[in-house]
């Protein structure tokens, strides 16, 4: 397999990225782009991806080539393409696994690494590519995810660490003090002390359990994504003396509920998840009249909520209007947390009427609707969130 790419080299930064076509070279046929079977031209859509995205041509050649339709327009599902995929899509992120060790040369290796979740996020177009414009991207997930892309704060030193060697389970800690020893330890090329080891030797006080911490001030990035669907809240830890929060996190066990919604309105959550802990979840430090926890992984709905079983038990019938009827509801549980939105009956029942598509006005049923009305009504809204006391910026970290 050959495979090569066309880059562009940022004026801004000096770094070389994969050039984007313009429009009349996206329509034009002749362009050298696509994929090539012993040197013929199969398909003109970036090697990797079902359109044109970036300027790269691969030739396969040998036995391992994959199969082509008759009039050889057409590559054919097969285990020799799912090969050639994963071996491209590898190739793709070598380049910027490349920029990174270019990076680390000259700055701290926590500096550097931060740039990774940026490259990929703009290799895989976060905020405006679906991934159906990837041939496959399960396939794509999976090179993702033995890519070391997580840097893990262990034993006062940072290493890199793909998904599959996290382990069983990894701590993330989140707290103005966390993020500002994170950055202090990104800005000084030698800094000796990771952000966890900095924090410790000024006397802050940790669980004794904490051995892996994730080095993490923004988790709205692609490769978080994926590791909420992998790992799961199991202890949540609650300083409010320090305005410190700790989660443990371990290997899926029906421990949460996840819901990816349209987006959070709070300020100081990067994702746009809602999870929904069930009641195996430990959780320290926090009264029973606080519902809710504001965390970067997104909007946290402890077991102490009204809302917490009936969103299980619509979850737990496994059906599509069910579902969206959740995932209406999580929208608008976020919104009754952002700064200027007041929660009513009558707020509720518009949301429906103008958020709803027609195709599912009806999702879900008169007692239901009455019984989310009057759960509703009963919430306290209580929420852990120390964000409230710094100035937030636009992703949510603490500056």
């Amino acid at each position: 397999m050959y495979i090569c790419s066309l880059q562009k080299k940022s004026p801004l930064y000096g770094d070389w990225n994969l050039f984007t076509p313009e429009s009349n070279i996206l329509y034009d046929d002749e362009a050298p782009m696509g994929v090539c079977v012993e040197g013929i031209m199969v398909t003109r859509d970036t090697p990797g991806f079902n359109s044109r995205v970036n300027f790269t041509l691969l030739n396969c050649t040998g036995k391992e080539s994959p199969s082509t339709n008759v009039a050889r327009d057409q590559l054919e599902d097969s285990d020799k393409l799912n090969f050639m995929l994963g071996n491209v899509y590898k190739y793709y992120l070598s380049l910027i696994q490349d920029k990174i060790k270019e990076l680390e040369q000259t700055y701290s290796l926590s500096w550097s690494f931060s740039f990774l979740d940026r490259y990929i996020d703009n290799f895989v177009d976060f905020e405006k590519r679906e991934m159906e414009q990837f041939s496959n991207g399960k396939i794509f997930n999976e090179v993702l995810s033995n890519m070391k892309c997580f840097l893990v704060d262990e034993d006062n030193k940072y290493t890199k660490k793909s998904l599959a060697e996290l382990g069983e389970e990894v701590w993330t800690i989140e707290s103005y003090a966390f993020s500002s020893a994170i950055h202090l330890s990104q800005e000084i090329s030698k800094c000796p002390s990771t952000a966890f080891g900095i924090l410790k030797g000024l006397g802050a006080d940790f669980n004794t359990d904490i051995q892996k911490v994730l080095s993490i001030t923004d988790s709205s990035h692609y490769t978080y994504k994926l590791f909420l669907e992998k790992f799961e809240i199991s202890n949540v830890l609650i300083d409010s003396s320090n305005r410190k929060m700790e989660f443990k996190w371990e290997l899926n066990a029906d421990r949460n509920l996840k819901i990816f919604v349209d987006r959070l309105y709070i300020s100081g959550s990067c994702s746009n998840c809602v999870i929904i802990l069930r009641n195996p979840t430990i959780i320290d430090g926090i009264d029973d009249n606080i519902h809710f926890i504001n965390s970067h992984f997104g909007l946290i709905i402890l077991p102490s909520s009204p809302l917490n079983s009936f969103l299980c038990d619509l979850l737990a019938k496994n059906e599509e209007k069910s579902n969206m009827f959740v995932k209406f509801i999580c929208n608008y549980i976020t919104k009754i947390f952002s700064e200027y939105f007041q929660f009513s009956l009558e707020s509720f029942r518009n949301s429906m009427d103008e958020d709803v598509s027609s195709d599912y006005q009806d999702f879900c049923s008169i007692e239901e609707k009455n019984k989310i009305e009057e759960l509703l009504a009963q919430e306290n809204y209580q929420i852990v969130n120390f964000a409230k006391f710094y100035n937030q910026g636009s992703n949510g970290i603490y500056d």
